[in-house]
């Protein structure tokens, strides 16, 4: 099943959460959240009964600060927490619990105006202040604080003005503070007065909180309505329920026999889920692969050089894997952006055929023999533990031996990531732009570069990206050159574009997504009719 974080949207936001922090389990009293007992009204317009999703993966924090992004970890915080800005399915940036924001200062100051009178569930009323807390506290504890390395101030600038002084100019502030970046789902400023409650509870601005009575950590989280909540008629459910399962074929069962309506798909169960009656939604989502974590050669010597890295490009049969594992719903590319995006270059996009002879001879030119190193699984990637397992096998055939460590949960993965003794993981990115993965892969303060390697041509490139823009002319051009650096280095050993699936039961509408925000949302369904 997909697991999207940025390595997800726009962060490409992976597509995946790298969920490193281990979160308390500390509850304080009087911040229990809804219980079943609770006196509170339910929504008038929460006519649609339960709504049950299907998640693959727990949640490493129910804090939206400590979970991570992407589908399905985004889930557990957008029920609960509504962001400054949201994104509409389409990738448009359109008012949240901000009703206005602008760059100002020549990009270096970010201003936003806050909706007036919202309140959290906990009854207390959203102000400039809450935000500015949250920030600073994200800014030092959260999953992408990286995000926020230009941040030099957060300031309230009146009661419902927030401004944000950046050391440089810096575009991607509207993507990092939508539901998917995770850092703009503001909480409460009693949660914030003691954070170790919101591991187990939620205290957000969102249409939902969390029933702690009734959900069970690891296996069934239910969210009742918030009756505080800014927008009642945008509550359609009297209860929504996210059940961990942890196999495509169990989660597609329960849709089958109709103890779930929602769940994301695979090409692997595709055609089960067709001849089940169930709808199907498809859309193109990011890329999956190998990314070779960047030590500077620290960790496997050999890595440092170019050859060697361009021989494990050559080993791989993106075509054939591609197809085994992803059917009709995968394209091999060896790029970072889809075709068609500002940064896709379609000259790069086979630059590394299947050729395992150039593959032994750029490893033979490069002096290096039995080549060893480990791979960790991301878990809940798309192709899994399948599509590492076939890279192993064809850098096998040329004589390179990898090992694949598994990773049951995303606290399991970080540790082995940032243990600085495996150079490698599998991921999914999703596909948003290019910035946003220069930003998170390769600046020294990324994400997704836990060794802080400088590489200085792309970050030179994302520097001029930020001061004349995203959508420019001179903008697009650098994102080329960037992604045609990025290639030609062999950074990751991208293997296949991929689109989201999922799958869904009669009865639900507003499933909707698309490749500039391919992160459906429940938060946003409403039972058909």
């Amino acid at each position: 099943m997909n697991y999207l974080s940025r390595w997800t949207k726009p962060r490409a936001r992976a597509v995946v959460a790298m969920a490193f922090v281990a979160a308390s389990i500390t509850v304080a009293t009087g911040m229990q959240g809804a219980s079943a007992s609770s006196s509170r009204s339910e929504s008038p317009h929460a006519s649609g009964g339960t709504l049950t999703l299907i998640s693959e993966t727990t949640p490493a924090s129910l804090n939206p600060a400590l979970n991570g992004n992407g589908v399905p970890l985004m889930w557990f915080s957008s029920l609960a927490y509504s962001s400054l800005i949201h994104r509409n399915p389409e990738g448009v940036a359109e008012p949240g619990l901000a009703t206005s924001w602008a760059y100002s200062n020549g990009g270096k100051t970010f201003t936003m105006q806050l909706r007036p009178n919202v309140e959290f569930s906990d009854g207390t009323t959203l102000t400039a202040a809450d935000v500015v807390a949250w920030i600073e506290y994200y800014q030092k504890s959260g999953t992408f604080a990286s995000d926020l390395a230009d941040l030099s101030s957060v300031v309230a600038t009146g009661p419902l003005t927030v401004t944000f002084n950046l050391s440089a100019p810096d575009p991607l502030y509207p993507f990092f503070l939508d539901q998917e970046g995770s850092i703009g789902t503001i909480a409460c400023s009693a949660a914030m007065a003691n954070v170790t409650v919101l591991s187990t509870t939620t205290c957000g601005a969102g249409p939902y909180e969390i029933d702690t009575s009734a959900t069970v950590p690891d296996s069934s989280y239910v969210y009742v309505p918030n009756p505080n909540y800014w927008d009642p008629s945008a509550i359609h459910w009297s209860k929504i329920v996210i059940n961990i399962v942890t196999t495509d074929s169990s989660a597609l069962a329960a849709l089958q026999t109709g103890q779930a309506n929602f769940t994301l798909g695979d090409a692997t169960t595709a055609a089960a889920a067709k001849a089940a009656g169930l709808k199907i939604g498809v859309e193109s989502a990011g890329f999956v692969g190998v990314v070779l974590i960047r030590d500077n050669g620290v960790t496997i010597p050999p890595l440092k050089e170019l050859a060697v890295r361009q021989a494990l490009e050559y080993a791989i049969n993106r075509p054939g894997i591609t197809k085994a594992l992803f059917g009709s719903y995968g394209t091999p590319t060896t790029e970072y952006e889809g075709k068609g995006a500002p940064g896709y270059v379609a000259s790069v996009n086979n630059e590394y055929p299947y050729n395992p002879k150039k593959a032994k001879a750029l490893l033979k030119k490069a002096h290096v023999k039995n080549l060893k190193f480990s791979v960790v699984v991301q878990p809940g990637a798309p192709g899994g533990d399948q599509i590492l397992e076939a890279m192993i096998q064809e850098w096998s055939a040329v004589g390179v031996k990898v090992t694949l460590v598994p990773a049951t949960t995303f606290a399991d993965y970080g540790t082995e990531v940032f243990s600085g003794k495996i150079p490698g993981s599998t991921f999914v990115y999703y596909y948003g732009n290019l910035e946003s993965e220069l930003n998170e892969i390769f600046s020294p303060t990324g994400a997704y570069n836990p060794f802080k390697v400088n590489f200085a041509s792309l970050n030179a490139l994302r520097e001029k990206i930020d001061v004349v823009g995203l959508t420019s002319p001179a903008g697009v051009k650098a994102e080329n050159e960037a992604e045609t650096i990025a290639v030609n280095e062999a950074y990751n050993i991208n293997v296949a574009s991929i689109d989201t699936l999922v799958y869904s039961t009669a009865g639900i509408d507003g499933i909707s997504y698309s490749p500039a925000f391919p992160i459906p949302d429940p938060s946003e369904f409403y039972p058909a009719g």
